[in-house]
């Protein structure tokens, strides 16, 4: 009989009853939710993660000021000594609507890749929107890359002489010169717009060849790796 007793106290020991779960507390409960946040089942952030989350925010919106509002690094008195700005500068229309900077009130003050001015630019594309006016045409080019809308103008003495521009139509490839120039606020409500920065057309031609595209938009690869870039071996 001893000997049962010690027997069966001893799995007592070896295997003790469970307790039936506690009651989970208001502390537990905030603690559970807190855990099950940080896993991804969240089912209410903490105020150490809220926090966290509106400093980024803010960050962010002051990271996204200051680059809207800081303007290019560049001395305006030293412009004339860069051939950039003096030159027909090979552009494609990625590189017009992405790459320039335009000053501050001033319309015809740009900037490439912060490093070089430029007043001027050569653009080869399709030709996919005309838009007739008395005074202008426009046109918006397409050269695959993005599009830039190209306004020619035509005064009072071709009007009355009657010594119109030639007319492109759509689908053409044409090669374009002329300078550039930020779009005014009122001509962005006025018309659709595709591009901030325009063209005022002074030279536009017909492509010899359906490859003149091609050709330009390697010429603009080549131009960018050794003239454009910031610390290009040939730019500054």
């Amino acid at each position: 009989m001893n000997g049962l007793r010690k027997s069966k106290s001893k799995r007592r020991k070896a295997h003790p009853q469970q307790q039936p779960p506690l009651a989970a507390t208001s502390d537990n409960a905030k603690r559970t939710k807190r855990i099950k946040s940080s896993n991804g089942d969240a089912l209410l952030p903490s105020p150490l993660n809220a926090s966290a989350t509106s400093t980024t925010a803010t960050t962010a919106t002051t990271t996204t000021s200051t680059t809207s509002t800081t303007s290019p690094p560049i001395d305006a008195t030293q412009w004339g000594l860069d051939p950039l700005y003096w030159s027909y500068v090979h552009l494609t229309c990625y590189q017009i609507n992405h790459a320039i900077s335009t000053l501050p009130d001033k319309d015809h003050a740009h900037v490439l890749n912060n490093t070089h001015p430029l007043t001027k630019a050569t653009i080869v594309g399709t030709v996919v929107r005309v838009v007739e006016q008395l005074s202008f045409t426009k046109y918006t080019i397409d050269d695959g890359t993005g599009m830039v809308d190209c306004i020619q103008w035509i005064t009072k003495q071709q009007q009355q002489n009657l010594l119109l521009p030639k007319l492109f139509p759509h689908g053409a490839v044409v090669k374009i010169r002329g300078k550039l120039k930020r779009v005014s606020p009122s001509a962005l409500t006025r018309y659709v717009c595709f591009s901030l920065i325009e063209i005022s057309i002074q030279s536009m031609l017909e492509a010899e060849s359906v490859h003149d595209a091609i050709y330009h938009r390697l010429k603009c690869i080549q131009m960018h790796e050794e003239f454009y870039k910031e610390g290009a071996r040939s730019g500054t």
